[in-house]
């Protein structure tokens, strides 16, 4: 038995990774399953490229605002590959927004939050939401006038939906003696 081989036992032995991969990867594919399930595998790959370029891009960028846009440039035209590495992170972060919305929309049109999958769904949702913030943020590091000025629009459309929906709320509850009441509820 070479070297090799016995390490490999040995992993299996005490954390069974071998046999995990073995069960995951040749795992058999239903004959009813479509296109139209593969939302959130791609997401998962999209969150992956994400990770792997980021990584790459964070070699070289700087993330002091006045520091920030020429490390980009530095990154897009004297890094080798940078502009693809670059391209790859920026198209993938939209296309990956893209899918998590799509995949989120489909779960809830198909009704697959319901019982027992209630806290997978909100999960879900809080991934969601990771996904839109990190999008924001990473829009603004290149620290350009798009960057900036696309954030401040960003920003003032969320501060108006939180009145609009602080305004709904003061219509809908009002205080009355203290206690929290629902407007048309009798007193």
């Amino acid at each position: 038995m070479t070297l090799k081989r016995r390490i490999a036992e040995w992993i299996e032995h005490r954390t069974g990774l071998e046999s995990a991969a073995k069960q995951f990867l040749y795992e058999e594919i239903p004959a009813s399953a479509s296109w139209h399930q593969v939302f959130g595998s791609v997401a998962v790959f999209l969150f992956l490229v994400q990770a792997f370029t980021g990584l790459l891009l964070s070699f070289n960028y700087a993330g002091t605002p006045g520091e920030a846009y020429n490390s980009l440039r530095y990154i897009i035209t004297e890094l080798t590959g940078g502009s693809l590495i670059r391209g790859l992170h920026h198209w993938g972060a939209s296309f990956m927004i893209v899918v998590v919305v799509l995949h989120m929309m489909q779960v809830f049109i198909w009704g697959a939050y319901k019982k027992p999958r209630e806290a997978t769904w909100m999960v879900g949702v809080v991934l969601l939401l990771i996904v839109l913030a990190f999008g924001l943020t990473g829009y603004l590091l290149p620290w350009d006038n798009r960057a900036y000025w696309g954030t401040v629009v960003t920003t003032q459309i969320m501060h108006r939906i939180s009145l609009l929906v602080w305004c709904l709320v003061h219509k809908i509850v009002c205080t009355k003696t203290g206690q929290i009441l629902l407007v048309g509820a009798e007193s």
